[in-house]
């Protein structure tokens, strides 16, 4: 939806008829602006663009495998769980916003990281610095 709200879902087999007409519905579901916001979505979308965010996605995941803090890193493109050594994930989201940088910590040792798909090359490794400098001041802050 480009920024707005829209969804879709699909079910095959049984979970195919769990919805009908009338049973389900939503505020925004189905409204023109965010139909229109979804087709010009469905027209950049593409197969090349889905392999350059995979592409884009391996980057940040072979740089922040790098760091000390992190012990590994999972996820798909450019939606991203950093496994850090210790707890400090919280400290971490707080120290990011300092450096201009908003993250989210879904646990005490994960830190995730959803860039927008669009991000540039430039700005992956500008957003490495950021995280690695947060990462260093959170790590030594623990010790």
């Amino acid at each position: 939806g480009a920024g707005l709200p829209i969804g879709a879902c699909i079910g095959v087999g049984k979970a195919a008829t769990l919805f009908g007409p009338g049973s389900h519905g939503t505020t925004f579901g189905g409204n023109p602006v965010a139909c229109a916001a979804a087709n010009a979505v469905l027209d950049v979308v593409d197969e090349q663009f889905v392999a350059d965010v995979q592409t884009k996605g391996e980057k940040f995941t072979a740089a922040l495998e790098k760091l000390a803090l992190v012990d590994h890193v999972r996820g798909s493109g450019l939606l991203l769980g950093v496994v850090l050594k210790q707890a400090v994930a919280k400290q971490a989201v707080a120290k990011a916003l300092e450096h201009g940088l908003i993250i989210n910590a879904p646990s005490d040792n994960v830190v995730r990281i959803a860039p927008p798909l669009i991000i540039a090359d430039a700005d992956i490794d500008v957003a490495i610095e950021k995280i690695t400098a947060v990462f260093d001041v959170v790590s030594a802050e623990e010790k």
